[in-house]
């Protein structure tokens, strides 16, 4: 489920609240805009919508939500390239990752750290954007999204940001 950390709450693209447990919300970064997925495994898209669905969060139900991050859309950093956001993001995980062992957290929340920083590759062509792309869908995921490495962030469907699936659903 395509998300957003504000600062203070995860929500939708269409500013819908996702009622997320107090733990959770304490590993967050406070103040920091993440942009993500809230994610149950792939395949697991049915499961991971009837858990943010909930106005009141289902703790252990939420232990096996990760939340996928692959921008950081804040106003400063919005005109910078997306490589060097993603240089900023991976720090932010990394710095907010670390309190996770630290933290108070029920015994049935994951001992890895929730937060996650979604690895990027550069495709060099064609024929390699397509084996990741095949690799991709073979596993199971719905597809891959492409995006120029010096691209702005958009608050808003982007010609930059491109996304490859077998089925047209738009």
């Amino acid at each position: 489920v395509r998300a957003i950390w504000n600062g203070v709450n995860f929500m939708s693209r269409g500013h819908k609240i996702y009622h997320a447990p107090k733990w959770l919300k304490q590993l967050m970064p406070p103040g920091r805009a993440l942009d993500g997925e809230l994610h149950s495994g792939i395949g697991n898209f049915q499961q991971v919508t009837g858990i943010t669905r909930h106005l009141e969060p289902n703790e252990r139900d939420w232990a096996q939500v990760t939340f996928q991050v692959f921008d950081i859309p804040e106003m400063e950093l919005v005109k910078q390239p997306f490589s060097d956001r993603l240089e900023i993001l991976k720090e932010v995980v990394d710095e907010t990752c670390r309190k996770w062992e630290h933290l108070d957290i029920p015994d049935f929340c994951p001992k890895k750290c929730p937060l996650q920083y979604t690895e990027q590759i550069v495709v060099k062509n064609m024929n390699h954007a397509y084996q990741l792309y095949k690799e991709a869908i073979l596993k199971g995921a719905e597809g891959v999204m492409l995006r120029p490495p010096d691209s702005i962030y958009e608050f808003k469907r982007s010609k930059h940001l491109l996304k490859w699936k077998p089925v047209l659903d738009a």
